[in-house]
This record gives structure tokens, C-alpha cells and sequence, in this order.
């Protein structure tokens, strides 16, 4: 479907300890809110992992605290450490960890009704044992899962010598975990059917992401359940969604807990509808610019992030006098696809490609690593309709400029999930913020493009490894070089970069010349990208060069070769907005150096 903005004026008000939310516009869809009742706890349907290391944990109730990853504050009476104590009321013993049925109150007891107790050698009873758990004193911490040290990040090596002499940082808390939610088809029974687990395939017809919510309770306010009915009587077979998990009984049975939405409007969320025919009986779930065929809305139900189906593109394209650039809305509208003289430049093998801004924080490396266009669930053999893009907030273009305004997702989404959660149906996404002005054509030059990075950072970061933009170039780019602009130095560095790795600026100088950057090029010249910016660096700044390069030139495989603009501010920043200028150049290796040229002149 085609990227839209999406601002729909809806009302939302309470009822008893519910939320209603209805179309403010009486002329549009019947504007009856469907009503909501008490919010119950609801197990998640059954499913499947294709990742290793996902285990069930315990819940925390009315003590308001949180569980860490590995020694999270627990409850408001007490925090749980190696030792396992729980609060100043009750301990939670060595040998057993507490299930979905312990909960644990303001003065720190823990339930029992989930407990199970370990095997013999499994301390903490989360199921693993040795080298496959990172943590054996605290449950919270499974295999893949950064180990945490009072709350602070130390560190991703997959348990060998976790919060060993790793320097911690602030910990990562800015993220909430989402839900892809997806929707099948079943004509046999004319039954639309949504569902939130890749495993779950009742055969028919399966038509991929819906939407993105919350998985957790306390990230989101409307939860959203499956309802069955099958009543012989009715003659029917429907599945409808409701945030009122009675709704309909005893005609309608509840299968359990989809997501858990929004009662208003998050940037970049729509209103969900649910959807209702006569002929056939069956319900369904969409959006008003959007809606199932021959569905009438019966009114909203929660504010979600739209997805887009089994699609992973829709390319948004502006055009400048010879550079054409595409953007993606389902990749959280990073730059997907840039063509220049009938060739296209970038590699587009899975979401960590393309033209896009990311960070590292935390010293964490990838563990911390917002991602513009998604998380590393998009690989070809990724599940189709299940892969992971950034939620794309806003777009604006106009002839030779594009902007964008993206929520993106963790490179590495399990690093903050619960046992209970599946890394192939929970993206992260984090709660800042990613914008980026481009303008095609700059000083009336068609090889130079100007680009701004902005970033909202929610919190303060005290280390931050920032790519302001990285390019990912098809393997057919394969000719490394630095360019010094105050001085005319071209310098072909090709045979410096290591084979499937990347040359640092801080072990070249001339990866940190104060105005220039770095070129790609293919063999000839007759094609090149690369990056510019004049200003002075710190000891780590400039810009990097990476080769993964195995002689396939296909946009779509694996190999790449990769340049980077690299920002390090020195004791990390302060929360807030910040943004950055520089310049990408396109066109030949000369056009390029020619480009720098002028840009250097200009004091660009």
C-alpha cells in the first residue's frame, strides 16, 4: 500500500475502568464506540521459536517495580540481586524461579502459583546450565541477553565473560517491545483471523502484517484479544477482535491476548477499526483508508503502527536533474534504492543495509544500535510478512528534497526481551528519535546531495558511537579512496581495507582529514559514491571504510562494500535534539572529486 500520512481526528474518553474510542465524524463509519471492560491476564497463544534461548519468566504485579535483565529493581520494598532476594518481606529461593503465576507486591513477597524449581546444577531454574546461561544466580538472564550490573550495560559477547572488565554505561531503558500482529484469510469458512504468532498457520490466505502494538501491559493501555465463535446456532465461523475479552459470550470464546494498543494517538500510530459483513457473518480488523471489501467499521478500537502486509517495499521516489532517490516506508523510510546513469548504488540484502542513519550506545556495540530501516529479522530467508522495519513516522517531499521522521527499531531486539518473548514476532522499538533532511542537486551541482541527521535522544548517553550516514554499496563498488580537499589528495586505499572487515578512521589519518571524506567506486571510476564534511574531528571521528565484498554484484546479495560517517562526542551528550550537516556526492570517481572541489571552495 502506498505510504500516506495518517491523522485521523477520533474522540477518546473513559468508561468505568475502560477507555471508548469512536470516529468524531458522524457522517463517516457508525461512530458507537466499542466498549472495553477490566483488563484480565490472558496467556499468549502457543507458539514456536526459531531462535535459541527464549524461556518462560516470572510477572511483577502491584509492587510497580521492574525486572532487569539480569538484577532489575523488583517491586517498591527491595531490588533482586545474585542472591535472590526479593523485597524486605520474602525471598525467592536458589533452586526454582517464579512463573506467570507469581507476582510480587510492595513489600516484596513472591508468588508461588508459576514457581518451578530447577534441575539439579540449574540454580536459578531458568532451564540452562554452564556455557549456555550468562548468569546462572538470576533468571532474568538467558542465553544471547546482555548481562546487566546494577542496571548498566556491560557488554555482548553471547555469556563469554560477560560484565568482565567491559567499561558499563548508562543501561539501555529507552525501548518498548512490540507485537507484530498479522492476519490470514480463511475462505473455506470465510473467516478473517489474526494473529500474533509466525507459527500459528491455519491455511488459506495469509496477507502479512496488519500492525505493530505493544507486547507488555505497561508499554501500552488497550489490550487487544481474540474471540471465537463457532456456535452450531449461528452457523458461522468468526473471529473477531475486542478489547473486552467477554465480549459476545457465550456465543464468543476468548483464545487469548493479541497486543496491548493505545487509547490516543502515538506519532506515527493509526486507529484501528474492527470491520463487520452480514454476508458472509464475519468480522475483521483495518484501517479507514484501507478497509476490508465488503466491510462496514463498527467503530475503533486502539491506536497501532500500520504495517504493510507481505510487502518489504514501498519505495517513495524523488528525483533531482540526474540522481534518482527512493526511500522506504516499510524500511522506516531509509534511503532504499539511489540510481544514477542506469545504475543502482545500493545493497538491499536486508535492513541494515541501504542509506541510513544507526548508533551504538552504551559500549554495547550492536546489544544498544537503534537502526533506521529495522532490526536484523529481514534477511531473504526471514520469515515473508513477518520482518521487522522501523515504524515510519512522517514524510515530506518535494521536487529534489525528501524528509523523514522515523522510530527505529534495536538492530538486536533479543538483548531486551523477557524469556516470555520471541525474537521472531517482538521487534524493540526505541523511543527516540530519527529525522533526516536530503536535497538533491545542492548549489545546482546534480552530484551533490546536502543531508542533515538529526536525533532525539530521550535520555542522556554517555557513550555513543553515531553513523550520521552509512552507505552500503552493491558489490560491484569495489575501489576504495580518501580524498583530502584542502590539499587535491586522492589516495586509493583498496588494498588497506581487510577482506570481510572495516578500517576504522581512528588507524588511518587520512580517514580524518578535517575537509574531505571517502569514495567507493567501481573499477573504472565510472561510477563512485562517497561522503563529505568540513569541520575538526576528535582522536576517534572520520569516516570509515568496510569491505564484505565476494564478487556478486546484485543489489539483493550478500556482498557490500560500505562507507560511513562516524560521529563520537567525547563523554557522549545530554538528552535532547541535535543535528548534523554534511554532503554525499554521486556520480563518476571525478565527478566526486570535483564535487568535494567546489563544496571545499564554497567553505560547505
Amino acid at each position: 500500500m502506498p505510504w500516506k500520512s495518517r491523522h485521523i481526528l477520533v474522540g477518546v474518553g473513559a468508561l468505568g475502568s475502560g477507555w471508548v474510542l469512536a470516529a468524531c465524524d458522524a457522517s463517516g463509519p457508525d461512530s458507537s464506540p466499542i466498549s472495553t471492560g477490566s483488563v484480565e491476564s490472558v496467556d499468549t497463544p502457543p507458539g514456536a521459536t526459531d531462535e535459541p534461548g527464549s524461556s518462560g519468566g516470572g510477572n511483577t504485579g502491584s509492587g510497580g517495580g521492574t525486572t532487569g535483565s539480569g538484577g532489575g529493581t523488583t517491586g517498591s520494598g527491595g531490588t533482586t540481586g545474585s542472591g535472590g532476594t526479593t523485597g524486605s518481606g520474602g525471598t525467592t529461593g536458589s533452586g526454582g524461579t517464579t512463573g506467570s503465576g507469581g507476582t510480587t507486591g510492595s513489600g516484596g513477597t513472591t508468588g508461588t502459583g508459576g514457581g518451578t524449581t530447577g534441575s539439579p546444577g540449574d540454580v536459578d531454574g531458568d532451564g540452562y546450565v554452564g556455557a549456555d546461561d550468562c548468569d546462572d544466580d538470576d533468571p532474568t538472564i538467558y542465553p544471547g541477553s546482555p548481562a546487566l550490573c546494577g542496571a548498566r550495560t556491560c557488554g555482548w559477547d553471547f555469556c563469554g565473560g560477560l560484565c568482565g572488565g567491559v567499561a558499563c554505561a548508562a543501561g539501555p531503558t529507552s525501548n518498548t517491545v512490540l507485537q507484530i500482529v498479522a492476519n490470514w484469510y480463511l475462505p473455506a469458512t470465510s473467516n478473517a483471523l489474526l494473529v500474533e504468532d509466525p507459527f500459528e498457520t491455519p491455511g488459506g490466505e495469509f496477507r502479512g502484517q496488519l500492525f505493530y502494538a505493544a507486547v507488555d501491559a505497561g508499554d501500552g493501555d488497550v489490550p487487544l484479544y481474540r474471540l471465537h465463535s463457532s456456535a452450531p446456532g449461528l452457523d458461522v465461523d468468526d473471529h473477531m477482535v475486542s478489547p473486552d475479552p467477554a465480549e459476545g459470550a457465550p456465543d464468543f470464546a476468548l483464545e487469548g491476548e493479541l497486543a496491548v494498543g493505545w487509547s490516543s494517538e502515538l506519532e506515527g500510530t493509526d486507529l484501528l477499526y474492527r470491520y463487520f459483513s452480514t454476508d458472509p457473518y464475519d468480522h475483521d480488523a483495518g484501517f479507514l483508508w484501507d478497509p476490508p471489501l465488503g466491510y462496514v467499521a463498527e467503530g475503533g478500537l486502539a491506536w497501532v503502527y500500520p504495517r504493510y502486509g507481505l510487502a518489504d517495499e514501498d519505495l517513495i521516489t524523488v528525483s533531482g536533474a540526474e540522481v534518482e532517490l527512493g526511500v522506504n516506508a516499510v524500511a522506516g523510510g531509509a534511503v532504499w534504492s539511489l540510481r544514477w546513469n542506469g545504475r543502482e548504488f545500493l545493497s538491499a540484502y536486508d535492513y541494515g543495509r541501504q542509506l541510513q542513519v544507526a548508533f551504538q550506545a552504551n559500549e554495547g556495540g550492536e546489544a544498544d544500535n537503534p537502526t533506521e530501516a529495522g532490526d536484523a529479522h529481514a534477511l531473504p530467508f526471514s520469515p515473508v510478512g513477518w520482518r521487522h522495519g522501523s515504524p515510519l513516522i512522517d514524510v515530506t517531499t518535494a521536487p529534489g528534497f525528501v524528509s523523514t521522521r522515523t522510530r527505529p527499531l534495536q538492530w538486536l531486539p533479543a538483548g531486551f526481551h523477557s524469556g516470555a518473548h520471541e525474537v521472531t514476532r517482538n521487534p524493540v522499538a526505541w523511543n527516540g528519535r530519527f529525522e533526516k533532511d536530503v536535497t538533491l542537486d545542492f548549489g545546482g551541482n546534480p552530484h551533490i546531495l546536502a543531508w542533515t541527521t538529526r536525533i532525539e535522544l530521550p535520555e542522556a548517553q554517555g557513550s555513543l558511537n553515531i553513523e550520521l550516514a552509512t552507505g552500503y554499496l552493491t558489490g560491484a563498488f569495489d575501489t576504495f579512496y580518501t580524498y583530502d580537499a584542502s590539499v587535491g589528495a586522492l589516495v586509493d586505499k583498496t588494498a588497506g581495507i581487510p577482506s570481510m572487515g572495516c578500517k576504522d578512521p581512528s588507524e588511518d589519518p587520512d580517514q580524518q582529514v578535517p575537509a574531505g571524506g571517502v569514495i567507493i567506486a567501481t573499477p573504472t571510476g565510472s561510477h563512485a559514491m562517497g561522503v563529505y564534511r568540513n569541520r575538526s574531528l576528535n582522536a576517534v571521528e572520520g569516516y570509515g571504510l568496510c569491505n564484505f565484498l565476494d564478487g556478486d554484484t546484485d543489489p539483493y546479495a550478500f556482498s557490500t562494500s560500505k562507507w560511513n560517517l562516524l560521529e563520537r562526542p567525547t563523554g557522549g551528550l545530554d538528552a535532547g535534539t541535535y543535528a548534523w550537516d554534511f554532503f554525499v556526492v554521486v556520480g563518476s570517481l571525478a565527478d566526486c572529486v570535483a564535487g568535494m572541489d567546489e563544496l571545499y571552495a564554497r567553505g560547505s
